[in-house]
């Protein structure tokens, strides 16, 4: 998973070794993550009914792959709160998305074993994500862990777009 290898994993780096930052002043500025993930679920709980689960989806990929761009090129604490909140309103948006996408597309008597795949794929990615990213920047640095992540969630979106374009009930 993108956002453990790249984000939870090198941004505390990044913001220690390029910017200066406390551990405290790290502490804060990933707090700020957790915030917007709070407030914009909410808010994603109100608009849910008016925008399809799958185009919160698509929007989150492109959210992240934005963020995930912005983290090399910050060159102050405070700016890097912005891909903090970004990333917090990704999770906003994608992870419930994703539940409700799963449960309506699962047939019923499969929906358990949809949702535990589901968190097994995920595990995998958060256990596999820091190994690749820690590979990624001891070649690269943090710019190539930012950006190989912002482009392997732009090749997602491709192909979640495609996959739920071929796949999608019409209705």
């Amino acid at each position: 998973m993108v956002e453990f290898g790249a984000f939870y994993t090198f941004t505390p780096v990044m913001a220690e070794n390029k910017l200066g930052a406390s551990s405290a002043i790290i502490g804060i500025i990933l707090t700020t993550n957790a915030i917007s993930l709070t407030v914009f679920s909410f808010v994603v709980g109100l608009a849910a009914n008016r925008v399809s689960e799958i185009k919160l989806i698509q929007i989150s990929l492109i959210i992240f792959s934005i963020a995930l761009c912005i983290i090399p090129t910050v060159n102050s604490i405070p700016m890097l709160v912005i891909p903090c909140v970004l990333i917090g309103i990704v999770e906003a948006l994608a992870f419930p998305s994703l539940q409700a996408s799963l449960a309506k597309f699962a047939p019923p008597d499969y929906r358990g074993g949809f949702m535990s795949l589901n968190v097994t794929v995920q595990s995998i990615g958060r256990a596999m994500g820091p190994v690749f990213a820690g590979i990624i920047f001891g070649v690269w640095g943090i710019q190539g862990v930012c950006y190989v992540g912002a482009a392997v969630i732009a090749i997602a979106l491709v192909v979640f777009s495609f996959l739920i374009s071929s796949k999608s009930p019409r209705v």
